[in-house]
This record gives C-alpha cells, structure tokens and sequence, in this order.
C-alpha cells in the first residue's frame, strides 16, 4: 500500500502510484471516524484489475484539517480527489457516511460516476445527541463502547482490536464534525431520483443503520440489488470481508461488461 499527499491536502491510499493506466477507477470513502485504513481489504482484492483508491477525508490521519461537518462538503473533497487523480468517471463505494457521501454524489454529480455501492447507511442519518457529548467530553469511554455498536457480537477479536487503534488516531474534533455531518444529512425525498446502477449491502446486526435502513434504500432506487450479509454488524467490510468483496466484485464486473 502508498499513501500519498496531493497538493498539501488531499490524502489517499493506493497500490501503486502513478495509477496504471487503463484501468477503471474505485474510489472507496470511509464512515465517521475512519480512514483509509478501513479499505486495506478491498485495496487488495481489487488490485488486479481496477485502480481502487481509498480516501481519507479532511482531517482523517493523511489528509489535513479541518474536517467538515456537513456531507456535500466532503462529497466536493472527493470529487476534487478525482480530478487531481484524472479519473473522469470512476465506481464509487461507501460505508456509512461514506455511503451518506456517495449518495450526494450519486444525486449531484450522477456524470462522474460509473455506478455507486452503498455499505451500511441510510437515506437519512440522525445521531443521538448524547454521543456529541460523549465524544466531545468522554473520548475513552468512546473508543470502549465503539465496539458495541461498530461491529456483531461474533466480529473476530483482531478484527476489533486492530480497529480501536486505527480510530485513537482521530483527533475527537473530527470525529465529532462527522457525525455533526450525518446528523444533517437526509435525501428521504430525494434517493428516488438516483439513476446510476446501484449495489446495497446491509448487515443483518447492524445496530447503527440497521437492515431497514438498507430496505429503504432498495425500495427507492429504481433498479437497485440489496445483498443482506448475515451475521456481522456495522463496519461489515471488516467484519466479512470475503462476503463484501465477493459482492462488490460481481457488481463491478456487470459494470464493466456493459461499458
């Protein structure tokens, strides 16, 4: 893996840089409190034939501060993120408010997108406000219960250890404006409108979207393929990883087969 700094300010991971040519782009956007490092999985698996591209949003570890607190102006991140790496049209794959982004981008900027994967999120997004206060006052006591509601009570030890340590690089400031980001998004209204070709995976333990939120969003989007994966909870790309990658694979296949 490279990680790579353009332009002091857009961060990513890739496999190799420059990009190959000729292969189609994936752009993979992490949920709230995360970074690349959530995507290593998928960097790998699709190395052979696509140039995925894991980003870290402003203020996630290789991309400097200040992170936004409201969705469009991390889905204008990415979109700058694609432009400086010449991807014209590329695939485009979000977990949680990375999925919150994808969808923005899916409604917006429809152009600039192959087809889009929503991973574990919803239409809308609201957040307790009890956990602003936690993060903002009780860091620690955060990152001991992030387990509980990040991943199925089966999620392999490593899998949730390894995790813990990637979310106490955070700073808790951008942490926080995530989720003051996915407290303000909601396309209900608007979801209907997403043309694209569009894959949704739900976890069926979910407890922070859970699979209602994945069924809305396949009873909307015109032309839609849900894939429920049993047995794991939020950040399900970690959790089950061959079960992600299987799907997401056969999905961007269909893409390229049609292009």
């Amino acid at each position: 893996m490279i990680e790579k700094l353009l332009n002091d300010k857009l961060g990513f991971a890739v496999n190799e840089w420059p990009l190959p040519a000729g292969k189609t782009g994936i752009i993979f956007v992490h949920g709230a409190g995360g970074s690349h490092l959530m995507w290593l999985g998928q960097l790998s698996f699709f190395r052979k034939d696509y140039n995925p591209v894991a980003v870290n949003l402003p203020g996630h570890i290789l991309s400097p501060g200040p992170a936004r607190t409201a969705v469009k102006d991390y889905a204008e991140f990415v979109l700058a993120l694609a432009d400086a790496l010449k991807l014209d049209r590329f695939l485009l794959a979000g977990l949680s408010m990375g999925g919150a982004i994808s969808q923005y981008l899916a409604l917006h900027f429809p152009d600039r997108l192959l087809a889009v994967a929503l991973l574990s999120t919803g239409a809308k997004l609201k957040v307790m406000p009890d956990l602003f206060h936690l993060i903002r006052e009780n860091w620690p006591e955060y990152l001991k219960l992030f387990p509980q509601f990040a991943f199925s009570k089966n999620a392999p030890k490593s899998v949730v250890e390894q995790s813990l340590k990637e979310l106490a690089r955070i700073d808790p400031v951008s942490a926080e404006a995530d989720f003051r980001a996915c407290d303000g998004f909601d396309v209900i209204g608007q979801v209907k409108n997403i043309r694209l070709a569009t894959l949704i995976i739900s976890a069926s333990q979910d407890l922070l979207t859970p699979p209602k939120y994945s069924d809305y969003l396949a009873s909307q989007i015109p032309g839609s393929k849900l894939v429920r994966i049993e047995n794991a909870g939020h950040i399900v790309n970690l959790e089950k990883p061959a079960e992600v990658n299987s799907a997401l694979g056969g999905f961007f296949k269909s893409i390229q087969e049609k292009k």
